[in-house]
């Protein structure tokens, strides 16, 4: 007879069944934990700035918490003295980046009216400025009762739409010519502007050129006298809340004195610049930089208005050379757009 030896009674192994349901209970388990990491992980406020700079969308907080949305607005800025192929350039430009607007200086009146002519869906305006005997020559098409017609000037483009509001003014400050033509009005003195309204905000692009110095008398007095004009001519429009985005060809570095009553920061003016800077350097406040050929030498802007952009808003700025002396000027900055 064989003997048993005493021992434990061993614990029958779990079943098939019962060993699937419970690393079905493990996975799910691991998969609840990934979730909560994840919606712990989503941005929130505070990283709406790199949300906005990925060309997401973009919330910020404002007063009271309440939620304002931000668009990406791109403009697209160039003195193209005169050169159709500049013209050219800046229209492709904007076509690339989808920018609404277009700021264009040194036209001639018939660049200005093919513009319009070949683009029937955009508003355009146009401000007649000097007289300019390169801009006679004229495409054979043109009437002949425009036929002795000489003048160059600014243009302002919304690309949106044919019935934005075109408004021009003339700057009541002008300088004295030097040499040959003494007596005429200086070159471009004014500023042409489109307006539209878009998600309940009142939008208005400017296109404007400041005296220059090699041409004419009294230009520091004078330039500075036509950028308190400017701000002065804009100022209603900022402070009803209206975004106005202001270009051109200003003839004055950042840090001069020509450009305080346009600078919001360090300044007195309305506007923040669209630059490529990092925008936590101080140096930047006024971004040093080339626009034009044959030097180191800043004259060309793109701006946005102060009440619809904050001071750490992501904004860019390209300089692209052309056939023109000046550079085009391709920017954009993420502006307040809620009415």
């Amino acid at each position: 007879m064989t003997s048993r030896r005493p021992g434990r009674a061993s614990l029958p192994g779990p079943s098939p069944a019962t060993a699937a349901a419970l690393v079905a209970v493990v996975v799910a388990v691991v998969v609840a934990a990934l979730v909560v990491s994840l919606v712990v992980s989503l941005p929130g406020p505070a990283s709406t700035a790199a949300t906005a700079a990925a060309g997401g969308p973009a919330v910020r907080e404002g007063a009271g918490q309440q939620r304002a949305g931000l668009a990406r607005f791109d403009v697209v800025d160039h003195n193209v003295e005169l050169k159709q192929s500049a013209i050219t350039s800046a229209l492709r430009r904007a076509a690339q980046t989808k920018a609404p607007v277009v700021l264009l200086q040194e036209v001639c009146w018939w660049q200005a009216r093919q513009i319009r002519e070949q683009h029937p869906r955009w508003t355009v305006g146009y401000l007649r400025g000097r007289e300019t005997a390169t801009c006679r020559r004229a495409p054979s098409l043109t009437a002949l009762a425009d036929r002795d017609r000489d003048d160059s000037g600014v243009v302002a483009v919304w690309t949106g739409g044919a019935r934005g509001r075109v408004s021009a003014h003339v700057f009541r400050h002008q300088a004295a010519r030097k040499g040959p033509g003494a007596g005429r009005r200086s070159l471009d003195d004014g500023i042409v502007c489109v307006a539209w309204r878009a998600t309940g905000v009142v939008r208005h692009a400017c296109s404007t050129h400041l005296v220059n110095a090699s041409r004419y008398h009294s230009r520091r007095g004078t330039q500075f006298r036509q950028a308190r004009e400017v701000r002065r001519l804009t100022r209603g429009w900022v402070r009803r809340g209206d975004l106005v985005v202001l270009g051109g060809d200003f003839n004055a570095a950042p840090r001069s004195r020509t450009m305080d009553p346009l600078y919001a920061v360090d300044g007195s003016g309305l506007f923040q610049e669209a630059t490529g800077c990092p925008r936590s350097l101080e140096v930047c406040r006024r971004a040093l930089g080339t626009t034009i050929d044959g030097g180191k030498i800043k004259i060309d802007y793109i701006f946005f208005s102060g009440n619809r952009i904050s001071t750490p808003s992501p904004r860019r700025l390209r300089v692209v050379p052309t056939s023109s002396d000046h550079h085009l000027l391709s920017g954009w900055a993420f502006v307040d757009v809620t009415g």
